[in-house]
């Protein structure tokens, strides 16, 4: 799913798919398409 764009590397558990994601973000694919914000930083302002 981060090699297509679908999801990003959650480096907080794991760098496991950081080289997938930054792939993903040079070919501009799935989220990498547009300005999108990471859920965990949408979460962590709803929480304030």
């Amino acid at each position: 799913m981060v090699s297509a764009g679908m999801a990003w590397a959650f480096v907080r558990y794991s760098r496991d798919y950081v080289e997938d994601e930054r792939k993903a973000k040079e070919a501009k694919l799935g989220v990498h398409a547009h300005d999108c914000e990471l859920p965990w930083e949408w979460r962590a302002q709803q929480r304030q």
